[in-house]
This record gives structure tokens, C-alpha cells and sequence, in this order.
């Protein structure tokens, strides 16, 4: 007896080991496949009953294979608590999504953040029990500024379930076990690569620092508050520190550069050697951009800098390479790193690069319908192919040390911003662009009407957006380009209205918008502070070119058509036969055509595309407008308008 006693105390105490499987599947003694729910549980119809200890969650986490269909809250589901092995990045940020149908974050598997990256996903009902399931639909890989996107049809969204699938066959258990999907995306991440300094050509070509001072300021003042590509406060960092140590991240040479073109419309240097300098430029990021790694072109900072060097060649009326085929490639570059969908939906993306990634995918999008307005084509991506939400707070103070707290640094009201109207009316923009340049021209005139009802809002709106008293050519240059999809949507109906008096109000409306396009580009040959033979009415003729062409034309197909009226040519009646024409509003229509053929006469140089508008060679710009001058008063002369 005593021993057995002795036997006993010598004995390690017994260390009892942890229950891994359902409190279910361990009442009734089976085989547990450790998963929540568990598959003998799902396939027992007992999910509320399977239930793991608390004391156990945070070695449950670490089995391999977890299932991909997880089952949301509220479906006889407790919510999944978040542990130390599935803690969420620390950059993920703290808000939630308020869209409906989006799982809150303590629901979603750590499968889901370390390998899909993407709380995004499918939802279906199942047909056995009703429950609500979602299935992950993309993988985004990377963070913040650099991320790769790939959708449903990639590879990478079939490896989770492969591996799930294995889970579930081989009924895995500690001794039994297969690599998880934590670590094979740990092992297959690429090795850390150390940055390639400034490209020294690109180097050799930066103007001196008083030059780009100067340059920069004129950027931020009369371009900035219209197109948005950059985050001042971020620029200025990396500008200052460039300055001080000529090194910093790949991306900002080619941004300076863009920006010393773009500003470079303003300065009093002689035009030939201006030219010449900002096509060196231009040239040089376009080749850099070129030849830089296909993965590095999907990063923010270099996506800015090709919307940047776009820019520069509109202001300029350098096309080097067609902006509309570039807007295109830059659309698809912005595409795959996965700007097009809602930034919240990623765990490593953080507050601040999450509104640098809505900033910058709806500035190429106004970019790209800029071009497919001027080239009368329809846009590359429709208001239903994109999820990311518009920028959501004015920010311009916001930097990325500031993860909290946004909302109490606003200084200026989100609806008075430009680009948050811009980015607000965009998807309206973009079904009027596609209305009007697809093969058929099925739009009903209900549907214009009401489209020409909200696009009236929105340039109202933009009339009295930017309360920080922006320069006159940026005001300008909103009032021009918002009033182009006007235009665009009346002037398919114009030709009609001459025989049916159903569309008269697209005859009136674009009459009226062309008269106001002129009228604000003619407003700004009294600004001559800035740039000597280029200056503001130069550069808004090079970028709103298709916008004072077309209003041009309309004026001028205006008058020729009441004068035809007015000799009972026409076989309907119209409102000019009805007493609604008078000659001294034909004389100031004349006037306004004419004082804008003159001005281009002396800023628009030639080249082949132009030779199509009235900004062509000066000579026969100025014969053609000529003759629709003469033509009017040769008419009147002949009695055609008493």
C-alpha cells in the first residue's frame, strides 16, 4: 500500500489537455472537423448547438483551412471574436462600412485578411436552411499607395478553396496537419527590394529652385482646385526634402516635371523656347513612365504622375500619344491596382490612403470623360462597373500621420469643394456621354429633359463652389468644362428642331450655352498679367478647344439657319418666324464670333487636328468665321430679317 502511494506522488501531475472540437461533437462523441460551424454540425442541422469554449479560441484560430463559407451575424451565429492570431493590420483603420449587406470586421476569418485582403464579397441564401452566406470575390495583395487587384475569374480566388476542400477530406487534426494559407502568402511574398534612387536624366532636367518655386506656385493657385491629382501637404514635404538632400521617392521627379509644364503657360518666356522646353519635359516623364516596372505603374505616387504629364500635354496642345488612348491605359492601370472599388472594403489600405485612392480614381475619371466628350466616344468605365465612394471630406490638412479624427479638420464644407461636385455629378456626366455616343441614339426626349434638369443643378452648383476666391482662370476653366455635357446632350437634337418644334428647347439651350462658353473664354484677354503671347484665354483655348470649336460652329449654324427662315426657305415654322428673332441679338451673336476668331487668329498655332476646328491655321480660321459673318449681313442686307 504504501507503495503504490509512493508511485502515485512521484507521478507528474496529470496535464490536461484542451478540447479543440464543438462542445456538440463531444457530447455525442464524434469525430469533430474543428471548423465554426464545424461540417458534422452543418451537415446535422445543429449550428446553434456548436459551440467552442472560450478558453480555446485562440488555438481554434490557428487550424489550417478555415472555411471560406462563413455564416453572418444574426443567423443563429454568435459573432466571432477577434484574437492575437487574427488581430487586423495596424493601418487597417477603425471605421466600419455603413453599406448595407457588409459584415462587420470581428466577423471576418483570418483566411479572408491575410490572403483575399478583401472583406468584399458574393452573397447568396442557402437553399437547405435559409442562412445568409458570402463567398470572397477578389484578392487584393499589398498596402496602402501599392496594391494589385484581381477579381472572381484570377487563380488566386480558387486556392482557398482548394485548400478547404483538402481540410475538410483529410479531417486534419495537430499531428495531421497542412500548410496554411498565412503561410504560403508569407513565403511567396516577394523579398524586400531596395528602392532605385532618382532616374539621373530626369535629374539633369529639373529647372533651378527659385523656377520651380515659382512654377509650383502658379500650380497650386489657377490648376489645383479643378483637377486634384495631388495632396499638397504631402507634395510639399517631399519637395522640401528633395531640396534640402536632391533625394525622394521615385515618383516625384516625373511630378515636378509635369508640373513645371503645366505652369509653364504663364511665364513670359519667349513661346518657341517655352515650346521646345516643356515638349523635353513632357517627352521625358512620358519615356520614363514607359519603361518603369508594369507593377510599380499601378502604384498612387506614379499614376499621379501620368495624370499629371496628360495634363501638361492638353495645356499645351502637345499630344504626344492620343490622350484619349493614354486616359485609357491609365484607366486600366488604376483599374489593377484596384482604385475602382471601395477602399473600406480592404484591411490594409489606411484612412488617409484610402481618400488619396478616392481622390485619385475620381480624378482619372474626370480626366478620361474630358477626352471621350472631346472625341465624341463613349467612356471606358460606366458609373455601374466602379463601387469606390467620392472623397468624403475636404482634406487638404489631413496627412498620414493622422489616422483619426478627420472629420474635425475640415475647413471648408465637402459641397462647396470643386472636385467633390465634379466627383458627386460624375456618374451623371457619364451616362449623358454614353447616351449621346453609342451607335444608336435611342434616349428618349423625357429622359433629356430630365438629364438637362440635373445638369442645370450641377453647373449651378459649380458656380458658386471654392469659397477660397480661386484666380480667374480656374473659375473660368469650371464654368467651360462643366457646361460641355450640356452641349454634348442637346446637340445630337439640334438638326431636328429645324423641321420639329418639339425640340426647340435643345436649339434654345444650346444656343444659350455656346453664347455663355465664349463669353468666359473672351473674359479672360483682359487678364494679360500672366504669360506674355500664351497666356489665360491660350491655354483655356488649348484645353476647352472641343468646347469653344463647338460653340462656334453652333452660333454660326444658328444664324445661317434664321436666315433661311426669315426667307420662308425652311418648310415648318419656327421660333425666329414667329417674332421671336431680332436683328440686334444676331448682331451681338456676329460680334461674339467674330471677337473669338480674331483672338484665336493670335494665339492658336497649326497642326494637323486642329485644321478640323476654328483654332486652325490662323488664316483660314479667320476666312471661315469670316464668312459666316459676312454671310449673316449680306442677308440682312437683302432684307432677309425684316
Amino acid at each position: 500500500m504504501e507503495a503504490q502511494q509512493r508511485t502515485k506522488t512521484n507521478q507528474r501531475p496529470r496535464r490536461l489537455r484542451a478540447h479543440l472540437s464543438c462542445s456538440e461533437c463531444r457530447r455525442r462523441k464524434i469525430r469533430c472537423s474543428k471548423e465554426k460551424p464545424c461540417l458534422q454540425c452543418v451537415e446535422g442541422g445543429r449550428l446553434a448547438a456548436c459551440q467552442y469554449d472560450d478558453a480555446q479560441s485562440s488555438r481554434r484560430v490557428k487550424i489550417p483551412g478555415q472555411l471560406v463559407f462563413e455564416v453572418l451575424p444574426g443567423h443563429g451565429q454568435p459573432p466571432q471574436s477577434a484574437t492575437a492570431g487574427t488581430a487586423r493590420p495596424a493601418n487597417s483603420g477603425d471605421r466600419t462600412r455603413d453599406r448595407e449587406g457588409v459584415e462587420p470586421e470581428d466577423v471576418i476569418p483570418p483566411l479572408r485578411q491575410f490572403w483575399h485582403g478583401s472583406r468584399a464579397g458574393d452573397k447568396y441564401t442557402s437553399p437547405f436552411d435559409g442562412r445568409t452566406l458570402t463567398v470572397p470575390k477578389e484578392v487584393i495583395f499589398g498596402a496602402d499607395h501599392a496594391t494589385v487587384f484581381w477579381g472572381r475569374t484570377h487563380e488566386t480566388n480558387f486556392v482557398p478553396r482548394i485548400t478547404d476542400m483538402t481540410t475538410m477530406l483529410l479531417r486534419s487534426g495537430e499531428d495531421n496537419d497542412i500548410t496554411t494559407l498565412l503561410e504560403v502568402e508569407q513565403r511567396t511574398r516577394p523579398n524586400e527590394q531596395p528602392a532605385p534612387g532618382m532616374d539621373p536624366e530626369l535629374l539633369a532636367l529639373v529647372p533651378s529652385r527659385p523656377t520651380a518655386y515659382r512654377l509650383w506656385q502658379i500650380y497650386k493657385e489657377h490648376f489645383n482646385s479643378y483637377y486634384q491629382v495631388l495632396q499638397l501637404p504631402t507634395f510639399e514635404q517631399e519637395y522640401l526634402h528633395f531640396w534640402a538632400t536632391q533625394t525622394g521617392p521615385r515618383h516625384f521627379l516625373p511630378q515636378l516635371l509635369s508640373i513645371c509644364a503645366i505652369a509653364s503657360c504663364f511665364t513670359d518666356q519667349d513661346r518657341l523656347q517655352r515650346e521646345a522646353q516643356v515638349r523635353t519635359w513632357i517627352e521625358a516623364v512620358r519615356l520614363w513612365l514607359f519603361k518603369a516596372d508594369p507593377r510599380a505603374q499601378m502604384t498612387l505616387g506614379f499614376l499621379q504622375a501620368h495624370l499629371l504629364m496628360l495634363i501638361a500635354g492638353d495645356v499645351h496642345w502637345m499630344k504626344i500619344d492620343r490622350s484619349w488612348i493614354s486616359s485609357g491605359t491609365l484607366v486600366r492601370n488604376a483599374i489593377s491596382a484596384g482604385l475602382h472599388r471601395e477602399p473600406r472594403d480592404f484591411f490594409r489600405v489606411s484612412p488617409f490612403y484610402a481618400e488619396l485612392r478616392r481622390k485619385l480614381w475620381y480624378a482619372i475619371m474626370e480626366y478620361d470623360l474630358m477626352t471621350c466628350f472631346a472625341k465624341g466616344r463613349i467612356p471606358s468605365v460606366r458609373d455601374d462597373e466602379y463601387d469606390c465612394g467620392p472623397p468624403e471630406v475636404a482634406w487638404e490638412e489631413f496627412t498620414p500621420g493622422l489616422e483619426s479624427g478627420i472629420n474635425t479638420r475640415m475647413t471648408v464644407k465637402p459641397e462647396q469643394e470643386t472636385y467633390l461636385l465634379l466627383a458627386k455629378f460624375l456618374p451623371l456626366r457619364t451616362r449623358v456621354c454614353y447616351a449621346v455616343n453609342k451607335i444608336q441614339l435611342e434616349i428618349g426626349y423625357d429622359e433629356v429633359l430630365r438629364l438637362d434638369a440635373e445638369l442645370r443643378l450641377f453647373v449651378r452648383r459649380m458656380s458658386s463652389a471654392d469659397p477660397k476666391k480661386p484666380s480667374k482662370f480656374s473659375q473660368t476653366l469650371s464654368s467651360i468644362l462643366s457646361q460641355r455635357a450640356i452641349i454634348a446632350l442637346h446637340a445630337p437634337f439640334v438638326i431636328r428642331a429645324l423641321q420639329d418644334p418639339k425640340w426647340a428647347y435643345s436649339r434654345t439651350r444650346c444656343l444659350e450655352t455656346a453664347a455663355s462658353i465664349l463669353s468666359s473664354a473672351l473674359s479672360l484677354l483682359d487678364n494679360v498679367s500672366l504669360g506674355g503671347d500664351c497666356g489665360p484665354f491660350a491655354t483655356i483655348n488649348n484645353i476647352c478647344r472641343c468646347e469653344v470649336s463647338n460653340s462656334v460652329f453652333l452660333i454660326c449654324h444658328e444664324l445661317l439657319a434664321r436666315a433661311v427662315e426669315q426667307r420662308g426657305l425652311g418648310k415648318y415654322p419656327s421660333p425666329s418666324s414667329l417674332g421671336l428673332w431680332d436683328l440686334q441679338e444676331g448682331q451681338k451673336l456676329a460680334d461674339l464670333v467674330k471677337r473669338t476668331s480674331e483672338a484665336l487668329e493670335r494665339v492658336s498655332k497649326p497642326d494637323l487636328v486642329s485644321q478640323r476646328t476654328c483654332g486652325e491655321a490662323p488664316e483660314d480660321a479667320g476666312a471661315l468665321d469670316e464668312d459666316y459673318f459676312h454671310l449673316f449681313f449680306d442677308m440682312n442686307d437683302l432684307g432677309a430679317f425684316d
